[in-house]
């Protein structure tokens, strides 16, 4: 059975930020507007991140216009949402972004 995401504000869920990463670009979810949250992070060294979290998925959109597609996946507390590749995770206002083996970003919701 799926975990259920416990959402906060808007502002406590978003925060990421945009690294270049080795992954194939995805496609906006289609109809967007049912049901999904939006957020948006600001990260170190200025990266931002928009998020669309819908069907225990989010899609992070980066600001080259790159589209991630990440998988909800059981967190003990928060949320993390992972393709293997990327990552975002995080509790309330702040998060983190990860891309393969670099350092993950320290995120916070705008």
């Amino acid at each position: 059975m799926a975990k259920k995401l416990h959402l906060y504000p808007i502002a406590a869920v978003l925060a990421a930020t945009a690294l270049a990463g080795c992954a194939a670009p995805a496609q906006k979810p289609a109809g967007e507007g049912e049901q999904a949250l939006r957020a948006k992070f600001v990260c170190e060294g200025g990266t931002t991140l928009d998020v669309t979290f819908r069907d225990e998925k989010a899609w992070v959109t980066l600001a080259d216009g790159s589209v991630f597609v990440l998988p909800q996946r059981p967190a003990a507390s928060g949320y993390w949402y992972s393709s293997g590749i990327h990552e975002l995770r995080g509790k309330g206002n702040e998060a983190t972004w990860g891309v393969g083996r670099m350092v993950p970003l320290n995120c916070r919701a705008e």
